[in-house]
């Protein structure tokens, strides 16, 4: 067996990419520790929320999708060592999206202008191009070369572990009557000049410039990431929808809105048994997300005033929202601004703020470890009693009945 000096492989590896890197070794006696590699300092591992689930990983190559969808590592074993890349973007992240992980990461106050720059600091990739840096450094180590059919996927909207004999046996005779077609050479590039314009037309609201783009070109394919055809295919899906939703973010589309129509979308794609029916959901999935953007941009169901008053709430959420503020950032009085947002809601500005705080508490409760007290102190309640409270009127529980269910 040959010798691999895996840190310098992940130094090497951190340096040329600025995605952070782990090398974790098997022949420890005692507690495996995991030696971080990044030219960026961390103080705390970006990957810790997840490490648990990325240490357990099993497969030789795998990579794993946060419950966010943007983030993404990537895991390599040899029997040696196993190196733990990312995290990286799918997309850039927004401002927000940094700040809420500083929050899972349990960063200082003091400190969080100082993490917050490093970890926008770190490389986006598309996934398929990280996929092929998977593979390329997995062939580096062990000199087996990978298809990336052979990536399983882990996390994201459901777990995929190893295929049972069974689909192992399906894929085989799938692969055998030519069902499953490999990508032809260069598909690669293809497939990522594709996603880039499909994404500027969403984010533009578009969808006849996306109907004339499919009209005139293929998408490409990606090698295959799943055991059966029909996976790939959702798999596909899910990954296309996830891109799709930041995109019509980017574009206007109330956060909500954008992930309540994805969540709907994903749950639709994995009732399907047949890839016509998904590939064809796909489709339209993807016009509608242009249309809806397009509608807000026509003013036909947002105006700027609610879109604006929305923003506002949305990139302020972990702090205490004034109207006076809100109203500032309208370019409004106080009085115009609640009266005007009452008239076209049906609701105070202080309700919906509040509302929008509870979403987004629930969402922490049900996805993180963090304690009552601190995801209150962060939400920017005045204390843990008075978010409680706000919590049972919205939910008709507490916020540890809530965690319980």
């Amino acid at each position: 067996m040959r010798t691999i000096d895996f840190d310098y492989i992940s130094d090497q590896i951190a340096n040329m990419t600025r995605i952070p890197v782990r090398v974790i070794r098997n022949d420890v006696k005692d507690e495996p520790r995991a030696t971080l590699y990044s030219d960026f300092g961390f103080t705390v591992d970006p990957a810790m929320p997840y490490i648990l689930d990325l240490c357990r990983i099993p497969e030789p190559c795998a990579y794993y999708l946060a419950p966010s969808g943007n983030q993404c590592f990537g895991v390599i074993s040899s029997p040696q060592a196993k190196l733990i890349l990312g995290p990286t973007w799918q997309m850039r992240p927004t401002r927000q999206e940094l700040r809420e992980y500083l929050f899972l990461l349990g960063i200082p106050r003091a400190e969080q202008p100082s993490y917050l720059e490093k970890l926008a600091a770190i490389t986006p990739l598309p996934l398929n191009l990280f996929l092929h840096e998977l593979s390329m450094i997995y062939y580096f180590i062990t000199e087996k070369k990978l298809d990336l059919s052979d990536i399983f996927l882990f996390g994201g909207h459901g777990e995929h572990t190893v295929p049972p004999v069974s689909a192992a046996a399906e894929q085989s005779e799938q692969m055998d009557s030519g069902v499953w077609q490999e990508p032809d050479s260069g598909s690669a590039n293809t497939a990522y000049e594709f996603e880039k314009k499909m994404l500027r037309l969403i984010t533009d609201g578009s969808p006849d410039g996306l109907i004339a783009l499919f009209s005139k070109h293929a998408a490409g394919r990606t090698g295959r990431m799943a055991p059966t055809y029909l996976r790939q295919c959702k798999d596909e899906f899910i990954t296309t929808c996830t891109l799709a939703t930041r995109a019509a973010i980017a574009g206007g589309l109330p956060e909500s809105e954008a992930f309540a129509l994805s969540d709907q979308y994903i749950q639709h794609c994995e009732a399907y048994g047949e890839p016509e029916r998904i590939g064809n959901l796909q489709y339209h999935m993807i016009l509608d997300f242009a249309d809806k953007v397009r509608e807000i941009r026509n003013g036909r169901q947002y105006d700027r005033f609610l879109r604006t008053a929305a923003a506002y709430v949305r990139d302020h959420i972990t702090e205490s929202i004034s109207v006076e503020d809100a109203a500032a950032a309208a370019g409004l009085s106080r009085s115009r601004f609640s009266v005007r947002f009452h008239e076209e809601t049906g609701q105070t500005f202080s309700a919906f703020v509040r509302h929008q705080k509870i979403e987004k508490a629930k969402d922490y409760l049900r996805h993180t470890d963090r304690s009552i007290l601190e995801i209150s102190t962060y939400l920017g309640f005045s204390s843990q009693g008075h978010f409680q409270n706000i919590f049972r009127q919205d939910t008709g529980m507490t916020p540890g009945q809530y965690r319980k269910q």
